[in-house]
This record gives C-alpha cells, structure tokens and sequence, in this order.
C-alpha cells in the first residue's frame, strides 16, 4: 500500500523489497541495528474493502527475516538523526526520492517488530501472535492489518520496553503483538484533564499514532459537541470524517478519548465544579460506563513554563503551535525572548497551583478510575508512556506505535528566553514556587 493509500499491486511490492534488499547487499551491509532504535510506527490504513495481507505476509515471512534485520540496520543507520517533517514522516536521506524512502519506513518498521518480539520473548514477556496473517480483514469498512507502511520517528529503548512488559499485568492488548485490532469486550474511554500550554496536543497525537487508539481534541468547546459527546466517544467513526486534520475511521477501537480543560477556558467550556451545566452529566455517563471510563490528569508541573508558553503563544502572529501556522519562521521563534510582567506572573503561579488542587479533587471523589502524570516526565522518561497506555489496557509492546509531529517552541534555557529574569528571579527566590527557576 502507498502512501495515499492506494493499492501496490502483490507482485510489484514484493519486486520492490527484494530489489531493496539486494541494494542492500551490494552496498557491503551493515551491522545490526543497537537495541536502542529509532522508531515509531504509523501503520498504512487500506481504503475501505481492501485487503493489506499480500505486502505483509511478503515481509513477515521467513526466508526473508534475515535480510529484513540487515537492511533495516541499514535504515535506521541513515536515518535515525533525521527531523521529523510537519506531515510525521522524517526524511531518512536514503537519496533515492519518496518511493525509496517508502520501501526504506517498511522495512525498517518490520524490522523494529521482529527485534522487539524476539527480545519480548526471549525474557518470557510475550509470546509472537501475527494474529493478522490468519485473520481476514472486514471489507465492509476501514480495516488496519500488519505491518505495511512505518516510518522512523523518536528513539525508543526496545530493552527497557520488553523489561517493563515483562512486569506488566496480564490480559493487555497489543498491536505489535497480533497485527491487528481484535475486537474487545468493551472499549475503554477516558478524558484527559489538562490545561492550555501543558501539552496536551502532542499527547493526543502520539496516542493516534496507534491503529487500535483514538483521541479527540477539546470536544467540550463546541456546544453540540457537548451535547452528543457521549455518542462521540462511544462511536467515533460516525464523527471522525468531518475533524479537520484528523486519521481516517478504522473498523474497531480499543481506546477512545478526549481532553478537556478545567479553568484556562470559559465556564460553559471547562469540566470543574463551577460548571453546573456539564460537568453533572459528564460524571453521570462516566459512573455509568463503570471503570470503562477513566480520567488522566495530564499536567505541566512546573507552572512557571506553561505561563511563559502562554505569553508566547499570545504574542503577535505567533498562536498555539507556530508549526501549524503558515508564514511562522520557527527558527526565529526558538530566539525570540519576552519580558515578563511579575505580577501577572504571581497572580497565573497562584491560581494554577489551587486550579490543580480543584481538579485533583474532582477527580478523586468521581469514584472513576485516575491516572496522575506530568508532561515534563513525558517529555523525559519513556516508562511514564508505558503507564498511560497500561492504564488504558494497552501493552507498553505498543509504545513503537506512537509519534508526534509537534516539537517544542521553547527550547532554550529560562535565562535566555525570558528578558528580565533577573527581575522574575527576585520574585520567586523564596515562595513556593522558587523551584520553577531551576527545573
């Protein structure tokens, strides 16, 4: 499959990996790929009625896994260090044009799969499935089978992956594992409580990222969106084709969710206590639906960031995520330095700090299941992703699946971007919140 998700005929596709693979040969070969690999999985999505069992029961097969370690070394070594493009594909600089690019995210996904399962079984974590090459795809709608198209994208530890499944509850579901989304007893859903500038968008993006997983965005700032949410959440492919930017609607989910925020937006907005309107109905649903309904309390710890974010994103032609708008330079955003004004500045550190208490609360006393974690941890170790998606009944094995195109604005120190810090220095040395300087 390409792509665009047309349909590569059998023996052409099987043409194009063995003419890879001899390339690949005569280039001299390298050495096996380090356990540490990098990758994420986006898996091809066939257009409603198609089968993708010719190209992947091509490549899962045996006479051809050990050129497919080979070659995908070969890949991971070109590319490992490329930038992720707006699109998630990274450019892997194999300098052979798109197509060869394509053949080169195939065999480099199947690869990562055959490394990781081997290492997953080697340690007695998870025994090989490929559910997929007995399983007949349903024509009737978008089905996601094997492994046809992956592209490389963030570096993941596939040792600390199969050391953390080892110790993972029983009875998780998992893509790498069969190939394909079984249907499960009962989805699960869960709204992610978050606030602006926190992260939130590039957390639903790596969890779509995953065939099986689906995540809306603020559902809650629209009101008809508020009135249906329920059904939105309990059946996403009948809404999924009108979200603008969003993954096309597979036959089955396993997890479905939401984020939603709890104060930086008006009250009608907001899922907080003040909000007498919807947040009754939201935890009558969520009660009803049992521990199939979860929150996750997604939050930028350090305040002092998400409000240096803020001022950012309210600047002059910048808005919420300079990759996504046109005419954006995000070089000269990654230079750009602001003046705080300490005040607000005391006032916003304030406010968050009792806004996260109000939420934590809320969730709490829900009675629903709650997963508390912190996008600075996110951003830095890889088992707190391995929590979230056990957390949704989803195996850590998964975790290959998950990307993002979205990178950080902000990336240089607090005492560059920040203009008067010294002044923001003087004001926090001593409070509660004079951690948020050295973090």
């Amino acid at each position: 499959m390409t792509s665009d998700g047309t349909r590569a005929c059998g023996a052409t596709r099987a043409g194009y990996i063995i003419a890879l693979l001899m390339s690949t040969a005569l280039r001299g070969g390298v050495a096996a790929s380090a356990r540490r690999t990098t990758t994420n999985a986006t898996v091809a999505r066939a257009p409603a009625g198609v089968s993708t069992a010719v190209g992947v029961r091509v490549a899962e097969s045996g006479r051809m896994a050990s050129s497919e370690g080979r070659h995908a070394a070969a890949v991971a070594g070109v590319g490992a260090d490329a930038d992720e493009s707006y699109d998630g594909v990274p450019e892997l600089g194999v300098g052979v044009g798109a197509t060869g690019r394509r053949r080169a995210q195939v065999m480099a996904g199947r690869s990562v799969r055959s490394e990781l399962m081997a290492l997953l079984e080697s340690k007695g974590a998870m025994k090989r499935d490929d559910g997929y090459l007995r399983y007949t795809p349903d024509r009737t709608c978008n089905d996601v089978v094997g492994f046809d198209i992956v592209s490389n994208h963030s570096s993941w530890d596939l040792e600390a992956i199969a050391q953390h499944v080892a110790s993972e509850p029983k009875g998780l579901s998992s893509y790498v594992q069969t190939g394909y989304c079984q249907k499960n007893s009962k989805l699960v859903n869960f709204i992610t409580m978050s606030e602006q500038r926190s992260g939130s968008t590039w957390f639903k993006e790596m969890l779509n990222g995953h065939p099986c997983m689906f995540m809306y965005g603020e559902m809650f700032m629209r009101q008809e969106k508020r009135k249906r949410f329920s059904t939105m959440l309990e059946s996403p492919q009948k809404f999924m084709a009108k979200i603008p930017d969003t993954k096309p609607a597979t036959c089955r989910y396993w997890v479905v969710g939401m984020k939603a925020f709890h104060y930086t937006t008006p009250v009608p907005t907001t899922l907080n206590p003040r909000n007498k309107e919807l947040t009754p109905r939201v935890m009558q649903w969520m009660k009803k639906q049992g521990s199939y309904a979860r929150f996750i309390h997604m939050e930028r710890h350090n305040f002092l960031d998400r409000h240096l974010s803020d001022v950012r994103a309210n600047s002059p032609g910048l808005g919420g995520h300079c990759q996504k708008i046109k005419g954006c330079d995000t070089s000269k955003v990654h230079d750009m330095r602001w003046d705080l004004k300490v005040n607000e500045m005391m006032k916003y550190l304030k406010e968050a700090e009792k806004q996260s208490a109000s939420v934590k609360s809320m969730m709490s006393s829900s009675g629903q299941p709650v997963l508390s974690i912190k996008y600075d941890e996110l951003r830095t170790k890889q088992e707190v992703w391995c929590q979230v998606l056990n957390f949704l009944g989803v195996s850590c094995a998964d975790l290959v699946l998950l990307h993002s195109s979205l990178k950080k604005d902000i990336t240089k120190g607090r005492d560059h971007v920040i203009r008067n810090y010294d002044e923001v220095e003087k004001a926090l040395k001593g409070s509660q919140f004079e951690w948020m300087l050295e973090s």
